[in-house]
């Protein structure tokens, strides 16, 4: 079997794995070479020539498994730190305890190492982007910093977005206010923390590997639209 050239900017080459491609047989994957240049897939051939003294670094994969990264649609980094902290215990009961609101405060450092602790699991695990759907309570601007520079640092590309609510998480419990202790009182002060809330422009929609948005942080905690 003839060898086909190597494509202009190959930066690696991943030798003799088994590839895992849209069209091809998952059951019994064929033996492939896959040409990267960058972070895109320059190629895909049965045989790649030798490098011939090019600098391009070679990853001999026979007897794996290649299969293009996963990607997390569903993840919090805020939630990182807090496995095993509680107890199986109902959803109802767990969202009393585990949400970043009736967190104690977090330094910049903290926030920065959990970024990064999440993003090294995930991408451990085979995950190469995650949507990150973050709550920061109370928000502020050094830890939003904190997060997008461990994004960037680590190089895993991530959708991310503040979580947004403008009702708190005990009155997305059914039943909850018909409890007469648990009734919560008016606060005729309390202020939205959807209000002012729009779309990043387009020039701050990216960042690096990361893409910007926003999100919602469940369907009952936004009030209807007036």
């Amino acid at each position: 079997m003839s060898s086909q050239p190597i494509p202009h900017g190959t930066t690696l080459i991943v030798r003799g794995g088994r590839a895992m491609l849209p069209g091809g047989n998952w059951h019994e994957p064929e033996v492939l070479d896959i040409a990267v240049a960058g972070d895109i897939i320059a190629g895909v051939a049965a045989s790649f020539a030798a490098a011939a003294g090019a600098p391009i670094e070679e990853f001999d994969a026979r007897g794996h498994l290649v299969l293009p990264g996963f990607v997390n649609a569903h993840y919090h980094s805020h939630d990182v730190l807090a496995k095993g902290t509680l107890e199986e215990v109902p959803l109802e009961t767990w969202r009393l305890y585990a949400l970043p609101p009736q967190y104690p405060p977090r330094s910049v450092e903290e926030v920065r190492a959990r970024t990064l602790l999440g993003a090294l699991e995930c991408l451990r695990s085979g995950m190469t982007t995650i949507q990150d759907m973050l709550t920061l309570y109370p928000f502020d601007d050094r830890h939003l910093d904190a997060v997008m520079r461990a994004y960037d640092e680590i190089g895993i590309r991530v959708v991310f977005s503040l979580q947004y609510a403008d009702r708190k998480g005990l009155e997305t419990i059914p039943y909850w206010k018909d409890i007469p202790c648990c009734r919560p009182r008016p606060n005729p002060s309390a202020k939205s923390t959807c209000s002012g809330i729009s779309r990043p422009p387009a020039s701050k929609r990216r960042r690096g590997r990361a893409c910007i948005g926003r999100s919602v942080r469940r369907p009952r905690s936004a009030a209807p639209p007036r």
